[in-house]
């Protein structure tokens, strides 16, 4: 009997360790959160000691972020390790019940993730102006570009091509690899790749400054600046369908991940 106990304790205290290893990316960017929402909170000034303190809890998160919460591949595959290890640490269930505390714990933090660390495009639509993001921010997008905001990495870039008979094109770039993609707004559905451009365009630009009356810009502090980040966000020349009723745009974060948005501005 306490050969068998021994064992399980011996493979309990494995798995947990192996579930606390692999959310160590989740637990930095905790960490990190937890931080700046305090000095902001706080009204600290971060020059001198209190700026290493900062900086130093921060090293594990751009670690984290850069290696790990980044990668579309090494993000889910470590969060699902630390889910399966920590619920697989829970068994077999039974007294004292504290052993039980920090496998929990680990599997919340994991798992609520996503609800906590999620990505916002630099500009949103205004309240009162229906809106599509085309660039993905679902699960695990939400996660990945949230990392690559903070470390300002952009893998993609995009630009407006024009608008044809209701229909948006535009391009995107990763690196060597070049698409051009549409969508109707009337229609909806995710973007189609396109493999030849309409020859005449029915767009026209709207001007910068109509265009950040229907945004707001999004993780701006203080949220007195951000009345002029909807500028900085904004990534070239806006594009206005035919009709009037939709605004094309991309925008972006400083050198982060870049999105295209389309926003709705009259009904039918």
């Amino acid at each position: 009997m306490e050969q068998g106990d021994k064992g399980t304790r011996c493979r309990r205290g494995l798995l947990l360790a192996l579930a606390l290893l692999a959310a160590l990316p989740e637990l930095a960017a905790y960490l990190a959160m937890a931080l700046t929402r305090g000095e902001r909170s706080l009204g600290t000034d971060l020059a001198g000691w209190p700026g290493r303190i900062h900086a130093l809890g921060m090293q594990p998160y751009d670690w984290a972020a850069r290696q790990v919460l980044s990668s579309t591949a090494l993000y889910p595959a470590t969060a699902a390790l630390a889910l399966v290890c920590s619920v697989a640490a829970l068994w077999p269930l039974g007294r004292p019940w504290r052993r039980g505390i920090v496998p929990a714990l680990v599997f919340l933090a994991v798992g609520l993730f996503p609800l906590a660390y999620r990505y916002q495009p630099a500009l949103m639509a205004a309240p009162g102006y229906p809106q599509i993001v085309l660039t993905p921010v679902a699960f695990p997008y939400s996660v990945v570009r949230e990392a690559r905001a903070a470390v300002q990495a952009r893998p993609c870039d995009y630009l407006l091509l024009g608008w044809c008979q209701g229909t948006v094109f535009y391009q995107e770039a990763c690196g060597h690899h070049v698409r051009h993609l549409a969508v109707d707004p009337e229609v909806g559905g995710a973007p189609w790749e396109v493999r030849e451009l309409p020859t005449e365009w029915d767009h026209r630009a709207m001007p910068a400054g109509q265009v950040t009356q229907i945004v707001r810009a999004t993780n701006v502090w203080p949220a007195t600046h951000e009345p002029l980040a909807r500028y900085a966000a904004l990534d070239g020349a806006a594009l206005a369908s035919h009709d009037g009723r939709w605004v094309a745009l991309v925008c972006s974060y400083a050198n982060g991940p870049q999105d295209v948005l389309l926003v709705q501005i009259a009904a039918h």
